[in-house]
């Protein structure tokens, strides 16, 4: 059966957004906000993790970090940045 939501990032489209970051001189997280019963929390995700996964790498360090925030485990988070809906993402510059 086809899922609409499934994606599928194949190596083509890795290198385009490879090449897309290589400029990148400082890091970035991005917060990926998910909880249960959610059809395009998976897909988000992956997403996500695409990006860490071919983020540059400066000084040893991968310029983008993904975490992880589950509405049920993580309430604190999800009212720190006034996550309301899920997913969400949030993209912030490191220190």
């Amino acid at each position: 059966m086809f899922d609409p939501v499934a994606i599928e990032i194949d190596e083509e489209t890795k290198e385009a957004i490879r090449e897309a970051l290589e400029d990148m001189d400082k890091p970035v997280e991005i917060n990926v906000y998910i909880g249960p019963n959610c059809k395009y929390c998976s897909e988000t995700l992956k997403i996500a993790k695409t990006l860490e996964e071919v983020a540059p790498v400066r000084n040893g360090t991968r310029l983008i970090k993904v975490n992880v925030y589950e509405k049920d485990k993580d309430k604190s988070a999800f009212e720190e940045q006034g996550i309301t809906r899920i997913p969400s993402l949030t993209f912030l510059l490191s220190p």
